[in-house]
């Protein structure tokens, strides 16, 4: 059985969740952190979070040349609904 909580969202994921609604594109958990201010140790777990609930959906790809891969997020149909009505009520 799974139990869900009934979280309060925090102010990082307020903000988190404000850049990826505006972002047109994918983002590179880097290019949110840049863009929030917010270190990538805290954005890490939050996506990871917004992925198993089916707000967010990922990608990796290849950054370039003897890159690392890098993973790309993007807020679902169900994520921007979800971003709209916390944000909201924030």
């Amino acid at each position: 059985m799974t139990v869900t909580r009934n979280r309060r969202i925090t102010y990082q994921t307020n903000v988190i969740l404000a850049d990826l609604l505006k972002r047109e594109a994918k983002a590179s958990g880097l290019e949110v952190s840049r863009a929030t201010d917010i270190k990538w140790s805290v954005i890490a777990p939050v996506l990871t979070r917004f992925e198993d609930r089916g707000w967010v959906v990922s990608e990796l790809r290849e950054a370039g040349l003897g890159s690392f891969e890098t993973r790309f997020y993007e807020l679902t149909p169900l994520g921007r609904q979800e971003a709209r009505g916390k944000l909201a009520r924030s």
